[in-house]
């Protein structure tokens, strides 16, 4: 099998090609597949669109994106980047997430925002067992931990560390598992905890 062109769009019937073992949804789309490696056994639903963004605004990137084993991302899923983003195994996300590790450029106030070029402020990482809730938008430079819940509609702006339940824009821990108490607990000096996996 001939690895993809550098500079390419993807739909249905070339990624089952060069994606063997991957199960992809109706109208789903990658583009610039070299930059873009997913394991087996990975599905994409439907809709969702997986960019690697070597060129834009005159300007030349060196994007990379990895999907682990295992993984099952929802519909309408977009995943963009100029930099770097890892997704770990098992890792489940619900429907309309966003993961980009880049945002429009605004400093030249001569030029409409759509033609800047696009900055990063860092690659994104996303921890094995990772859950990422509905609608939720993870943003450049930030990583998550292994096994983390992030709630529906939430914005990662900061790093979420491991066994962690976190919420909101920008998202917070309000939960965390303390392997000493086996228990999931509030963040905080006093920690409340409650028993098992409530």
């Amino acid at each position: 099998m001939l690895p993809p062109p550098e500079s390419s769009v993807y739909y249905m019937d070339e990624l089952n090609k060069y994606y063997p073992g991957v199960v992809f949804g109706n109208s789903c789309a990658i583009m610039n597949p070299a930059y873009v490696k997913i394991a087996k056994s990975v599905t994409i639903n439907h809709v969702s669109s997986i960019a690697a963004i070597i060129e834009y605004a005159g300007m030349t990137y060196t994007p990379y994106i990895e999907i682990g084993e295992g993984c099952q991302i929802g519909a309408f899923a977009n995943i963009a980047s100029c930099n770097k983003i890892i997704i770990g195994k098992n890792v489940l996300t619900a429907s309309y997430v966003q993961i980009t590790d880049h945002n429009h450029g605004y400093k030249d106030i001569t030029k409409p925002i759509m033609h800047q070029p696009i900055e990063s402020q860092g690659p994104i990482e996303i921890g094995d067992g990772s859950w990422i809730g509905f609608g939720s938008h993870i943003l450049s430079g930030v990583t998550i931990g292994k096994n983390v819940v992030i709630g529906a509609n939430s914005v990662v702006s900061r790093d979420i560390p491991d066994f962690s339940v976190a919420v909101g824009s920008p998202a917070k821990v309000v939960r965390q598992y303390d392997g000493n108490k086996k228990a999931w607990c509030k963040p905080g000096i006093m920690r409340q905890c409650i028993d098992g996996l409530r």
